[in-house]
């Protein structure tokens, strides 16, 4: 399994957001930068960028909020993680139980890639296991035969994903909010699944997750 993050943003939005309540400035300090590019012949492409600088007292008022429960923390919806994630299928069909602040913007996906890919051992979410070894050494033998078959590729596809394992890797993107982020956390640090517990690690190492995700 891999996660790689991709971007965390939100900063300047969440915290314009969290005083508003009682008309109050945030205390962080924030600029943008606009680019335009080339005229295409329909539209210029506009780029923005922003730098923040945040200031304690933000931090400090929007962890107390956490801690109130998601109706007082609403502002945490903004903070955005988009992010790759190379999980088995297994734990994905858990990951959809996460349907709030949780967005799968694009999927591999096996009915264009399976004919084409030389599929290993390192497809496949690794296991100690003898047991398991000899099942995805059978599965890659039977592949095999089938792309050396005279099937149609649409029955070749079809038969594979049939028989696919549930330890196969997948790599989605995902978008996820703090807030998702949260909860996944809190429903998954102790989890029986040892991916599970990776993925409360990889959340951990996020910005400010100590003061926004993991704070009880």
């Amino acid at each position: 399994m891999n996660i790689e993050t991709i971007e965390v943003c939100g900063f300047p939005g969440v915290l314009k957001a969290l005083r508003k309540p009682f008309k109050k400035e945030m205390r962080s300090t924030y600029n943008i930068d606009v680019f335009y590019g080339e005229n295409t012949g329909l539209q210029d492409i506009i780029t923005k960028s922003s730098t923040i600088r945040i200031h304690p007292e933000d931090i400090k008022l929007m962890s107390k909020l956490v801690k109130a429960g998601d109706e007082h923390s609403k502002a945490l919806r903004g903070l955005i993680v988009y992010a790759d994630f190379e999980l088995p299928r297994y734990i994905w069909s858990e990951f959809d139980t996460y349907r709030i602040g949780k967005e799968c913007l694009s999927s591999e996906s096996t009915m264009h890639t399976i004919l084409n890919e030389d599929i290993t051992e390192n497809n496949f979410d690794g296991i100690d296991d003898n047991i398991s070894d000899m099942i995805i050494d059978q599965f890659i033998d039977a592949v095999d035969t089938i792309k050396q078959s005279q099937l149609p590729n649409k029955i070749k596809k079809l038969s594979i994903k049939s028989i696919l394992p549930e330890s196969y890797l997948q790599t989605r993107t995902l978008m996820l909010s703090y807030q998702a982020l949260r909860r996944i956390y809190f429903q998954r640090r102790h989890h029986e699944l040892p991916i599970w517990k990776s993925v409360c690690n990889w959340i951990k190492e996020l910005p400010y997750s100590k003061e926004l995700i993991t704070i009880e």
